[in-house]
């Protein structure tokens, strides 16, 4: 019975520390790792907001794994207080079926606060500045990428220009020079190649407010953009450089 009751006690203690510490990192994302948006309001600025060199991202994952950890030291907190609950759920609903019905009830409703973010349908609309997603995201990527090029091309003597369009056509060139891989960062592509993360952002069509520290595997999944664009863009802005 001690052994049980020290259990108990523990259970309490983490569940406290977890709650707290849900709560805590729930302040952090709002009120210190603000969202891109809120950045620009507050420092006029796109800005690379870490802490212990998490960004809000990377703190949301830990949030979300600590509401796991909480909910199954819930679980057993009533598995072990389930006697308790059973007698005092009695007192409180003398009638049977009326307890049935409720514990239904409690339990569908449970179930739909838990899980209604994922089977809930979510609104998608296109962004105003041109970020996030529209049914021609790539036409106007392609459209972008052609237009560099021309811009490129129209400051550049014809022999020049037969020659950068020849290096821009052929692929396995590319790939020896620029080498872009999903588990990069825009930060970490910006800084080995030397070009601004919102200039890459603007050209693939990302909101300038998405962290510069997600991983390009993430955002091409939620932007639909290819490896190959932003090779290209580089390839195009060092073009210009010269």
């Amino acid at each position: 019975m001690k052994r049980k009751a020290r259990l108990n006690f523990l259970i309490d203690v983490f569940l406290f520390l977890i709650m707290a510490a849900i709560g805590g990192i729930g302040l952090l994302i709002k009120y210190s790792l603000i969202s891109g948006k809120d950045q620009w309001v507050v420092y006029g600025n796109n800005m690379d907001l870490t802490l212990w060199g998490w960004d809000r991202h990377q703190w949301g994952s830990v949030h979300f794994i600590l509401a796991i950890v909480l909910l199954v030291l819930l679980f057993f907190h009533i598995v072990f207080h389930w006697k308790e609950v059973k007698c005092l759920f009695r007192r409180l609903i003398p009638n049977f079926v009326l307890r049935i019905i409720l514990t239904c009830l409690f339990v569908v409703v449970s179930l739909a606060f838990l899980f209604f973010g994922v089977i809930l349908p979510f609104d998608a609309a296109p962004q105003d500045g041109g970020g996030g997603h529209h049914q021609n995201h790539g036409l106007h990527r392609a459209q972008t990428i052609q237009e560099t090029t021309v811009h490129l091309s129209d400051k550049e003597h014809s022999s020049e220009r037969r020659s950068h369009m020849h290096h821009h056509e052929s692929q396995s060139d590319r790939e020896e020079t620029i080498q872009i891989n999903g588990t990069m960062t825009l930060k970490q592509v910006g800084e080995m190649y030397q070009i601004h993360p919102d200039s890459i952002k603007h050209f693939l069509q990302i909101p300038v407010w998405q962290s510069s520290n997600e991983k390009l595997g993430r955002l091409r999944r939620k932007y639909h953009f290819h490896m190959s664009d932003i090779e290209r863009y580089i390839e195009a802005y060092h073009q210009r450089k010269k």
